[in-house]
């Protein structure tokens, strides 16, 4: 009898499929959200208490077997199958397992044997029966920070639109602007097409300017009428700012350059980029709304130049 499949590997098996489907390739907040949809974790696994973050980023490690074996590629927030990938796919998911593991110890083998060159040694190179560990080098570092990116885009699209207006209105505040609670759009008020009203660091009378307007869309991607109706909120002395976690159309950048009036747009991946930047630069109170955690590692390259 075979044995049964770790349900990490299932969790896989299961992107690669549904990214077949998805006319083969699908967003990051999309592929997580169709693995949670999906998760089907072992007793012994379920019961961890910090199960929820530990399982992404369990799935997001073991995708990183199938971008070295050439069954996936993962770029700046898109997930990708290979034709690599659909053929390995037909033949089943001891096949994609197979490929992916032997690919996995290929490339630890290969740093194994750089680091022994370089008379490094590194006991946890081997990692475990998933795959999980390897030696952090620089291929390694991107798939880390790119599972970092699919955890914080994955839990930003299940917030509300109303929490992600106090995101917006703190990473501002991180970042110098004035934002008085009062200033941010609440439910059931009106708020004349505007969600948040910012103005230069220390202007709490807003006299100074450009002040800041800023709209916040959360969920769809968003077109050129969008930026027309900001626009036309925007009077002398003031600035827009459009974010929208659902991405912008083609051609809103360009339309955004050409208007003469300023424009700033922010989809999801530059705004947590400006979160991290500034993150340590947010009150206690306002990192608690979307909390980092930094983790250190060695940068070899600069260490051996040192």
């Amino acid at each position: 009898m075979a044995k049964k499949l770790h349900w990490t590997w299932l969790a896989i098996c299961a992107v690669l499929r549904f990214l077949r489907d998805s006319d083969g390739s699908a967003s990051s907040a999309e592929v997580m959200a169709h693995i949670e949809d999906n998760k089907i974790p072992e007793e012994k696994d379920a019961g961890r208490p910090d199960f929820a973050k530990w399982w992404k980023g369990r799935v997001g490690d073991v995708a990183y077997n199938l971008v070295l074996a050439g069954l996936l590629r993962r770029e700046k927030g898109v997930w990708s199958i290979t034709p690599l990938g659909e053929k390995t796919l037909e033949s089943g998911e001891d096949a994609i397992v197979k490929d992916a593991k032997a690919a996995w110890k290929k490339y630890v083998d290969t740093l194994e044997e750089k680091q022994k060159e370089a008379g490094v040694h590194n006991p946890d190179a081997n990692g475990d029966e998933n795959g999980s560990s390897l030696p952090v080098d620089g291929d390694r570092m991107e798939g880390l920070h790119t599972s970092a990116n699919e955890g914080i885009t994955c839990h930003i699209k299940k917030m509300g639109p109303f929490a992600v207006q106090d995101l917006v209105a703190a990473l501002l505040r991180g970042m110098g602007y004035y934002v008085h609670k009062s200033q941010v759009s609440q439910p059931n008020a009106a708020d004349g097409g505007i969600d948040v009203v910012a103005y230069q660091g220390g202007d709490s009378f807003g006299a100074k300017t450009p002040r800041i307007k800023v709209q916040v869309k959360h969920g769809k991607q968003v077109g050129e009428n969008a930026l027309r109706d900001i626009l036309s909120r925007i009077k002398d002395g003031e600035a827009g700012l459009l974010v929208s976690t659902g991405g912008f159309a083609g051609g809103c950048r360009k339309f955004a350059r050409n208007e003469h009036r300023q424009l700033e747009l922010i989809d999801m991946p530059r705004f947590i980029e400006l979160w991290r930047d500034n993150y340590d630069k947010l009150s206690d109170e306002d990192k608690s709304l979307l909390p980092l955690q930094p983790i250190y590692f060695l940068d070899e390259g600069r260490a051996k130049r040192a």
